[in-house]
């Protein structure tokens, strides 16, 4: 028996030997990017070389659930709570004390004890009021980006409810000319390159890249791309000219993802690295509560952005990693809240660290060790200020709403008309993602990979007699119906009660939605135009004080300038 031990220690010992530092983590999270909008589900109409090649070589994450909108998934992603425990319902509005509350510790919190250096570029959208409520108070080591939900994508202007001001940082402080006169998709890219070709690769990084793109920018100002000519010639294909220069930002998103898999090949950190790449919600295709629709597509999956049908929740989404098994397709479910602890848990870190969360530790299913995916059940949303209500017990869904409207219904291109180019194998091949991380398979299992990552052989059925699910609940099999056509209510009543009464659980334990009400202290005109922290009154971190009316002024004409070029 000892003898057994002793082999077992020295085992251990050479398995861990052998085993390199804890993971290069970097998550790359898109805004507004719909189901359709990647080229690997079906459509060809907007190629996504680089994402594709990264799901290809890695793992199409196939049944990938977000919250429907944009604060509370990054709340959810980082606290790996549903939002009926962090009180983030809707999205946060600038000059706002709404905020992710300080009780919960946050992903960099738990892998900087593991010695992660971590980075957040790009969008933050988790409360600014007060210094403490910023990335750097959070666990980030260092942040280049904005606060608010979306940005202006040329010179960091945000606008809300009519009030234009900057929102454009550096580790807290104003960032202005560093935004001005600079796509910010390419800002965002250089940025994250940058902090990865400076990284001493011995130790972990974590770097998280929240993009803009493809959410539009300020009202009356909505798309913005970064070569206007070249879109038009290589999206010529596309007669909707907003749905041609959608695809251009979508293009910008491509391209950021293949620079970082190239940044971390040149510098020798990719065989030790984990990369996700997401969107953190469905596509607003049209949206007539806030006007910010993108014109994106969910097709064929019902609903979009703000919806808990699936175009809203279901999104686009891919892991690469040398240490999952990889070039296959992972049909399990998989909700946003399950990536702190699979990330904290692929770091090397013990779960039971991070107390008591909702997600689900995915890392050895992820990993390809034969494990069946440890998700049954999810709580989709229970949101008591616009009464959407949803969840998911596999492989049943059910859903409530208490208005119906065009979000619940079923909208954006196919994607699949005669007009638009065949699928081209040599695009994702040739792409710089695909280079770097070696992407050799044949074609044939290329697209055979393409092809499972589809839904649209289960969703041929007409959508004209589908009947909103208001005041009583729906009913749906996604395994048969993943397009929410067929409700079933009314011949399964007793799995509507069980799932109904699970929904009763958490309606029970649910916080209060933060509040989000503009103070009149938050307008930029007090804080030398910038979206600034407003609330502190002590300390440092202060909000910058009143400018002279000189710096005013000048601030002012230098918008106006920008704005006519």
């Amino acid at each position: 028996m000892w003898c057994a031990v002793v082999l077992w220690c020295v085992c251990s010992v050479v398995v861990v030997c052998g085993v390199k530092g804890p993971p290069h983590i970097v998550v790359i999270m898109a805004d507004d990017m719909g189901w359709n909008d990647v080229s690997f589900h079906g459509s060809s109409q907007i190629m996504t070389p680089n994402i594709d090649a990264l799901a290809y070589q890695g793992v199409v994450l196939n049944r990938h659930y977000t919250m429907p909108t944009c604060s509370p998934s990054r709340a959810a992603f980082l606290t790996g709570r549903y939002s009926v425990h962090t009180g983030i319902q809707i999205p946060i509005s600038s000059g706002t004390v709404s905020a992710l509350s300080l009780n919960f510790t946050l992903l960099p919190q738990h892998l900087s004890r593991l010695g992660y250096r971590t980075h957040l570029v790009g969008k933050w959208h988790l409360g600014s009021h007060h210094s403490d409520y910023l990335p750097l108070q959070r666990g980030f080591h260092s942040h280049f980006g904005f606060y608010a939900g979306y940005l202006s994508y040329y010179d960091g202007i945000h606008l809300e409810n009519g009030v234009a001001g900057i929102d454009a940082w550096r580790n807290g402080s104003g960032a202005w000319q560093e935004f001005s006169g600079h796509y910010l998709t390419d800002l965002l890219t250089e940025e994250a390159v940058s902090i990865i070709r400076s990284h001493e690769s011995q130790k972990p990084l974590y770097l998280q890249v929240a993009l803009s793109a493809p959410h539009t920018a300020n009202p009356g100002n909505k798309f913005e791309v970064s070569n206007l000519s070249q879109n038009e010639g290589e999206h010529h294909y596309i007669t909707d000219v907003y749905r041609r220069l959608y695809a251009g930002m979508v293009r910008g998103v491509d391209d950021t993802i293949g620079a970082i898999v190239e940044a971390l090949r040149s510098s020798k950190m990719l065989d030790n690295s984990i990369i996700l790449f997401t969107s953190d919600n469905g596509a607003p295709t049209l949206d007539p509560l806030w006007g910010y629709h993108n014109y994106g597509s969910n097709w064929p999956l019902r609903g979009m952005k703000v919806s808990c049908h699936e175009g809203g929740v279901r999104t686009a989404a891919a892991l690469w990693s040398p240490l999952v098994k990889g070039n296959r397709v992972y049909d399990q479910l998989i909700h946003i809240t399950d990536w702190l602890p699979t990330l904290y848990s692929a770091a090397g870190g013990d779960v039971v660290d991070l107390g008591k969360i909702d997600g689900v530790d995915q890392w050895g299913a992820m990993i390809g060790q034969g494990w069946a995916g440890k998700r049954i059940e999810m709580l989709v949303e229970l949101n008591p200020i616009n009464g959407n209500e949803a969840l998911i017990k596999w492989p049943w869904k059910v859903v409530r709403y208490t208005k119906d409207s065009v979000l619940n219904t079923y909208a954006g291109e196919s994607g699949r008309g005669t007009e638009v180019p065949q699928y081209s194998v040599d695009q994702i091949l040739q792409s710089q993602a695909a280079l770097a991380l070696n992407l050799t398979l044949p074609e044939m299992d290329l697209l055979a990979l393409r092809s499972q990552a589809s839904i649209d052989s289960r969703c041929t059925e007409t959508t004209a007699s589908v009947k909103p699910c208001v005041q009583d609940y729906c009913l749906f099999n996604l395994e048969k119906d993943p397009c929410e056509i067929k409700d079933l209510s009314s011949t399964f009543p007793s799995l509507v009660g069980a799932l109904t009464h699970a929904l009763g659980g958490y309606r029970q334990i649910m916080v209060p939605p933060v509040p989000n009400t503009q103070d009149p202290r938050a307008l930029p005109q007090n804080w030398q135009n910038y979206w600034a922290p407003w609330a502190n009154t002590t300390g440092t971190g202060m909000a910058p004080p009143r400018s002279s009316l000189t710096s005013t002024l000048v601030i002012c004409l230098l918008l106006l300038l920008l704005r006519s070029l």
